[in-house]
């Protein structure tokens, strides 16, 4: 699954307009027809959050971690400001469009995630360092940090994930960067 973040506004008939879904489950979405995502059209403050559209929630999300996930709230307010967050102007996210993305997303199954860590070992010369969340997993902690460090990111998938965007029970989801995926296809 491609990801690609327009800071100009696409081309009109890019890809399907969706509205009202969470990302997890646009990505879901998008492997049926290429699916195109502006402010407003995403129905979930986690993602609204990390795309730079929705700052104003990051109360909200913070309580919702104490409340729900039990959290205490002092770590909820820490994991939520530790986000990788696209500030600066995002004006809609793409997936599946044609043309080089900027990420790719995968669920993988676990031996498939340790091929892939070989491969990567044996290219770059250096042990794959994830660092693993259990919140905003496909949106954030794949999508949105593969895209800001430029390095793979790993999540077991957060319990939204997991259930809107239907990521089968035994796969791992995975974030190639562009860059990345180049190097190891060489």
């Amino acid at each position: 699954m491609g990801v690609k973040f327009f800071y100009d506004p696409p081309a009109e008939g890019k890809g399907e307009a969706l509205s009202g879904v969470r990302f997890c489950e646009a990505v879901t979405k998008a492997y049926i027809r290429p699916v195109i995502l502006r402010r407003g059209d995403i129905d979930c403050n986690g993602a609204s959050y990390i795309f730079g559209w929705k700052s104003e929630v990051k109360e909200e999300m913070i309580e919702r971690m104490h409340r729900e996930a039990h959290f205490p709230l002092d770590y909820a307010r820490r994991a939520v400001e530790a986000l990788p967050v696209l500030n600066g102007g995002l004006q809609a996210v793409g997936l599946n469009l044609e043309g080089d993305p900027d990420v790719l997303i995968s669920y993988l199954q676990p031996e498939q995630v340790m091929k892939l860590l070989r491969l990567f070992e044996g290219h770059f010369s250096e042990r794959l360092r994830v660092e693993l969340s259990s919140i905003v997993a496909v949106c954030g902690n794949i999508a949105a940090k593969a895209y800001l460090t430029g390095r793979p990111a790993l999540s077991f998938g957060c319990k939204d994930s997991r259930g809107y965007g239907a990521i089968p029970r035994d796969r791992v989801v995975v974030g190639l960067p562009q860059g990345i995926v180049r190097e190891l296809l060489k």
